[in-house]
């Protein structure tokens, strides 16, 4: 379990112990961050094929954590067709922005949550 730490700076090394007196390091890295908030997105709305530039706008967004992990999930509204979710890579713009593009459309037509 990590402690609290208010330093989210930059990653913490993680050492291991078996004995609580010679420690190891691991070579892994843990990074905290401050919980964002989201404030507005826009546009909301765009072609079916996709690839529209959505900014998100909110607070405390991190750059620390790894980019490829980092994504948009799009998700029917009304997913009466049971249709999965679309994930896409989100790009760190600043401390205040997130950038995705919208991934293609699921049926034609329909809303989905960001």
């Amino acid at each position: 379990m990590t402690p609290p730490n208010d330093d989210i700076v930059a990653p913490q090394k993680i050492y291991v112990s078996l004995n609580g007196a010679n420690w190891v390091d691991t070579g892994f890295v843990f990074s905290y961050y401050v919980q964002p908030e989201l404030i507005k997105m826009d546009p909301h709305y765009g072609p079916m094929q996709g690839g529209t530039e959505i900014m998100i706008t909110g607070t405390a967004f991190s750059n620390i954590t790894d980019h490829e992990l980092v994504k948009c999930r799009f998700t029917l509204i009304d997913n009466k067709r049971n249709a999965p979710p679309k994930f896409i890579p989100a790009r760190y713009i600043d401390r205040k922005t997130m950038m995705c593009a919208s991934p293609p459309g699921f049926f034609g037509g329909e809303s989905v949550n960001l």
